[in-house]
């Protein structure tokens, strides 16, 4: 009898061994199976009610297979459903699906390809069997979880950010029209914008920057521009240590311009009072009825000269009244106060022609000593010389006319002091005061002439008197 040799198979749970006979026949096997009735059997060890027996197994249908029982093996048939499952090919792109505990298996197909580029840079998800498209957010990641650079893109060198390219991740620089938005510090060392940069809510630059405002800068912090040259740079805007607001510099800036709109207003305020208010409308308002300029100076009010015609009119008035009992203002016209320590007085006020001639000086209210007070005429250079002590206080100065009148004033008299005289032009005439006589013997002690002209009524040293006047 030809040996067949057992082959032996061990079950999951280590218990059982399978032995499949291939023929009739084996050394060594108890019981030894039976040719013709054992053949192509199954062969159980440590089974049949005895230690170390053998119990042969056969199918008792076509399509059995052979199951684990949970204790033994047995004979069973595969499940129609699965079977069938399997009998078609799949179609391209579909892939095997699990339909839950009891239910076969089946081919599925993706429900949706992921769209280029609207799918780009989401991730495939699992759902229901199939896959659907999202972006990776803090639900599909957990929060302690690490991932590794060299699983998202190589490494990219300093400075770059990972962003996507017609689909396709890397690493680089431009962003193209996305946005960058972060809520910590970005602290590149310089940073270059060379394009439009929209800044969506504040910008706050330094260290303790203000906390509030488009643009927050911190104290002490400047403005500064290039100048024209790009040779330096210019100061615009500084904050000191004492909260003292500095607009430009005393060095590299040509000139500072303050403009508005016609019809606008520009306001200087100090304290929430209008301080100097500029308009087309209103001119130049001031808030405040002190106008001062630094000590130590001379300083003047004028209007910038006309290169190709006369120069403009400057008027200084009182301030005008829209109610229509009241008065205007009064203008006045005062010298220096001082703090009448001797030899100290007031200054005095003078009114000229021009700033040029200096012997322009036509009207001068002055006060160069303690009792002595007076308008001078046409003094044309100070008069203190020509006012001495004892020429009266409070009284009228005449300087002598350069030129005596030889015409009548159309409408009026001409007064004039000629070789310190009083005298009046009018009627064809000039008439001089030249003093008084003690006799009324006309000169070189003839008799006056009998014939009086006319008599002017006057008064000498307080007492009223007749002046005649006869002919030459």
């Amino acid at each position: 009898m030809t040996t067949s040799p057992l082959q032996y198979y061990v079950a999951t749970d280590g218990s059982q061994q399978l032995v499949v006979s291939s023929g009739g026949g084996g050394g060594g096997a108890t019981p030894a199976p039976v040719a013709g009735v054992n053949d192509g059997a199954v062969t159980l060890a440590g089974s049949g009610g005895s230690a170390g027996l053998l119990t042969y197994l056969k199918g008792t249908v076509a399509g059995q297979v052979l199951q684990w029982g949970g204790a033994a093996w047995v004979a069973g048939a595969l499940n129609a459903t699965t079977l069938a499952s399997f009998a078609a090919s799949p179609a391209v792109n579909q892939f095997l699906k699990g339909n839950g505990p009891g239910v076969a298996a089946s081919w599925g197909t993706l429900t949706t390809a992921p769209a280029n580029p609207g799918d780009n840079n989401k991730a495939a998800i699992a759902v229901n069997g199939d896959f659907s498209y999202a972006f990776i957010a803090d639900a599909n990641i957990a929060s302690n979880a690490a991932i590794s650079t060299s699983k998202i893109a190589p490494a990219g060198l300093n400075g770059q950010a990972l962003i996507t390219t017609a689909g396709v991740p890397g690493w680089g620089t431009d962003f193209g029209s996305q946005n960058l938005v972060t809520t910590g510090s970005v602290s590149p060392g310089t940073l270059a914008v060379t394009t439009t940069a929209t800044i969506g809510t504040s910008l706050a630059i330094g260290t303790n920057p203000a906390s509030a405002g488009i643009i927050g800068l911190p104290n002490g912090s400047v403005v500064q521009f290039r100048n024209a040259a790009n040779s330096a740079n210019l100061q615009v805007l500084q904050v000191s240590n004492t909260n003292v607001i500095t607009l430009g510099l005393n060095s590299g800036i040509a000139g500072l311009t303050v403009a508005c709109a016609a019809g606008g207003t520009i306001n200087s305020i100090i304290g929430g009072t209008t301080a100097l208010s500029l308009s087309a409308g209103g001119g130049v308002q001031f808030g405040f009825s002190i106008l001062s300029f630094p000590t130590g100076s001379n300083a003047s009010i004028s209007i910038a000269g006309n290169s190709g015609s006369a120069g403009s009119q400057l008027a200084v008035t009182g301030g005008n009244t829209t109610q229509a009992s009241a008065n205007g203002g009064v203008l006045v016209l005062a010298g220096g106060a001082s703090q009448n320590a001797t030899p100290g007085f007031g200054g005095g006020v003078k009114m000229q022609t021009d700033t040029v001639d200096t012997a322009g000086t036509m009207l001068e209210i002055n006060r160069p000593a303690t009792a002595q007070h007076y308008i001078a005429l046409f003094g044309r250079t100070s008069t203190t010389a020509q006012m001495g002590a004892g020429t009266g206080d409070y009284v009228l100065y005449v300087a002598n006319a350069a030129t005596v009148p030889t015409v009548d004033a159309t409408n009026g008299y001409v007064s004039y002091s000629d070789g310190a005289k009083p005298a009046w032009r009018f009627n064809g005439t000039n008439i001089r005061l030249n003093g008084t006589s003690a006799t009324a013997s006309a000169g070189g002690g003839a008799a006056p002439p009998a014939t009086v002209l006319t008599f002017i009524d006057v008064q000498v040293n307080g007492t009223q008197g007749k002046l005649a006047v006869f002919a030459a």
